[in-house]
């Protein structure tokens, strides 16, 4: 729980919210860190909202029916979750809700999947959207360039932050494209009912493309795609109707002249829904699946070094900054849980109960810096 941000704070509020039981005043030095008063003149009024947890800023959606859904906005931190607001535009947005901190925006796709939603959240008690209508089944960003890709079937439309379109293309391939990763230099894309992992420039123009089928065969569904640009690494799991639901690595140089490579490929049981968050700097992954949240190395052969079993479908999820914690949405028992990375062990933290104010969740999260 933070502490008050009116009235009287007392030193026992302040040991609570410290968990501490000796003594303590306005100058001890886990007072003053918990105040974000390091040194100088300190005061009680200092401690105003301060909490000693992980504090956190998500966007989930919410459910209540495809058309009734909402994106909704936490705050507080992770031990104590708290609702802030309501978007002022409905959301599906299964994993596809994506943000530019910077810019303090948030994008979405809204239910019925003809519609781009945009949000200003630098203000969260004056939230302005706007709402573009596009059919569009994924959604993905590139800060760096402030552009969107949408995509469609086989067709990608690159859109600036106001939606004026930059260039439409046409893949050519007859699959529903169901995942893309970017990099600062390129977007990758994974064809559905086809067998091929595309790159393609920031400006959408072909760089090279790889046949996934013809090394494994499965690899043609992938839901959920990630690009590791701190160890040229591209992850990707095939997913529901799969009868292998494998994982598989690339090493996967960016450019034509980049080269492609196998790292491997293995099946885990748990993969059929459900999303993954990657962990460069140790080349780890959680996979937040179906009725268990799975650690897996992926830094040479895959191996899964921990699990977690947690009844429910994961539809998204989402790193909290640089931390080792993540956000997984669970739309069958509509919470969102906080799980966290240590070492070969992943240890479920606190969960969110949806289904009270905010709605029951589920789509996609995000975490806003």
């Amino acid at each position: 729980m933070a502490l008050q941000t009116s009235g009287q704070i007392s030193l026992g509020d302040v040991r609570g919210e410290l968990d501490s039981s000796g003594q303590i005043s306005l100058g001890s030095s886990n007072v003053r860190e918990l105040f974000g008063i390091s040194s100088g003149e300190i005061q009680m009024s200092d401690g105003y909202g301060a909490t000693s947890g992980t504090p956190i800023f998500l966007a989930h959606s919410s459910s209540g029916g495809t058309s009734t859904s909402n994106m909704e906005f936490l705050g507080g931190t992770i031990e104590s979750p708290q609702h802030l607001a309501t978007a002022p535009d409905t959301a599906f947005s299964i994993g596809a809700a994506r943000v530019d901190p910077d810019d303090q925006l948030l994008f979405y796709i809204n239910n019925d999947r003809d519609g781009i939603v945009k949000v200003d959240y630098s203000d969260i008690n004056n939230l302005v959207s706007t709402n573009f209508s596009i059919d569009v089944v994924k959604l993905s960003i590139n800060t760096t360039y402030r552009r969107l890709y949408a995509l469609d079937g086989g067709d990608i439309t690159i859109f600036d932050y106001n939606f004026n379109v930059i260039k439409s293309i046409s893949t050519g391939y007859p699959g529903i494209a169901a995942d893309l990763t970017y990099t600062e230099d390129a977007f990758i894309y994974q064809e559905i009912f086809g067998t091929t992992i595309t790159e393609l420039d920031a400006d959408g123009n072909f760089v090279k493309d790889v046949n996934s089928g013809s090394d494994f065969g499965v690899f043609a569904e992938s839901r959920d795609l990630r690009y590791d640009s701190v160890n040229d690494k591209l992850v990707g799991f095939e997913g529901a109707g799969s009868l292998f639901d494998p994982f598989v690595v690339y090493n996967w140089s960016l450019g034509a002249s980049g080269s492609v490579s196998v790292v491997d490929y293995q099946s885990f049981n748990d993969t059929g829904q459900g999303s993954f968050i990657l962990f460069p700097e140790v080349q780890k992954l959680i996979f937040a699946g179906l009725d268990t949240y799975s650690l897996i190395d992926y830094s040479g052969p895959l191996v899964r070094e921990d699990t977690i079993s947690r009844l429910g479908i994961r539809t998204g999820s989402t790193r909290i900054g640089n931390t080792n914690i993540i956000a997984a949405m669970d739309r069958t028992q509509e919470r969102i849980d906080f799980i966290e990375l240590d070492g070969n062990n992943i240890n479920l933290i606190s969960s969110y109960d949806g289904s009270g104010v905010g709605g029951a969740t589920n789509g996609d999260v995000v975490y806003l810096e």
